[in-house]
Parts: C-alpha cells; structure tokens; sequence
C-alpha cells in the first residue's frame, strides 16, 4: 500500500509539473452554442442553434464571418464533401448546401 501512494504522489507531481509547463493562449473566439465544427483549408464551417457560419481562418489572429445561412434548426452531425456541405438536422432531416461559392452557400 505504501508503494502505491508512493507512485501515486510520484504521478501527481508529474501531472502539475507538465500541466504548469503548456502554455495556452486564445487567439480568436466565437460567442454562441456551438453544435458541429468541420475545418477544410482556411474555412471554418459551424453548426449553431441558429444555423450554419463560415469563417475565414488564414489569419488565425482575426477569424471573419464571411457568410452564414440562418433557421436551420438544430443539426446533430456535419460533413463535407466536395463542394458540398452535409448537415444532419432534427427538423429537416438532410440539409445539402453547395459551398462551391463560399460567400454565398445556397
């Protein structure tokens, strides 16, 4: 038993000391409720209880909405294809929108 608290103690130490070695900074932020993210290239696509928003990402400082499709309802999964964007949606079931024009999603 007292080797066990041993290697226990040993591992909390461990666990503080690489814990108080990273060091993490925010560099951009996004207010809402978040529900699916997917990343392709410098486009961030997110999923909100208030539809879908596009991002611009290549200045990872100064993350821009560039577009956004709003009343989608709620999605409970996402994924791209293409030039396509698939969302699961509880009310709609299968939502398809074309990004092949990322400013402008239809």
């Amino acid at each position: 038993m007292m080797r066990f608290k041993r290697v226990l103690y040993i591992l909390q130490f461990l666990a503080l000391f690489l814990y108080a070695s990273i060091d993490i900074k925010q560099i951009s932020s996004f207010g809402g409720y978040l529900e699916n993210i997917k990343v392709r290239s410098n486009h961030i696509f997110i999923s909100t209880t208030d539809g879908l928003k596009i991002f611009d990402s290549s200045d990872k400082r100064n993350v821009k909405l560039i577009s956004k499709i709003v009343n989608l309802g709620e999605s409970s999964g996402m994924d791209i294809v293409g030039n396509y964007l698939y969302l699961a949606n509880l009310n709609n079931g299968l939502v398809i929108i074309d990004i092949s024009d990322i400013k402008h999603p239809k």
